[in-house]
């Protein structure tokens, strides 16, 4: 509900291990146990959507569009060639 998809749990700290103490949800599958961590992917439950994208998320994406482009174009404005550098001066 609150949108996490993996949960990792350290082994051999002396808490209790909720992935063993505890019943996984029916979606839930162990993806990678070594002897010090357990990963464990939470499927999407029946009737709960997936997390769609936020709206900072979408903003940021914006941003960085945004901060790219201005950037390719102040290169491409520094690489072309001056039109003062072309003018003709006359004789003084």
């Amino acid at each position: 509900a609150e949108g996490v998809r993996w949960i990792v749990v350290e082994k051999g700290t002396g808490l209790p291990d909720p992935s063993v103490d505890d019943p996984l949800p029916l979606a839930a599958r162990v993806t990678h146990d070594t002897p010090s961590v357990r990963v464990i992917e939470l499927g999407a439950e029946p009737g709960v959507e997936g997390v769609g994208v936020t709206t900072a998320t979408a903003w940021g994406w914006g941003v960085t569009c945004v901060t790219w482009l201005v950037s390719l174009g102040c290169v491409v404005l520094s690489r072309a060639p001056s039109r003062r550098r072309g003018l003709v001066q006359s004789a003084p």
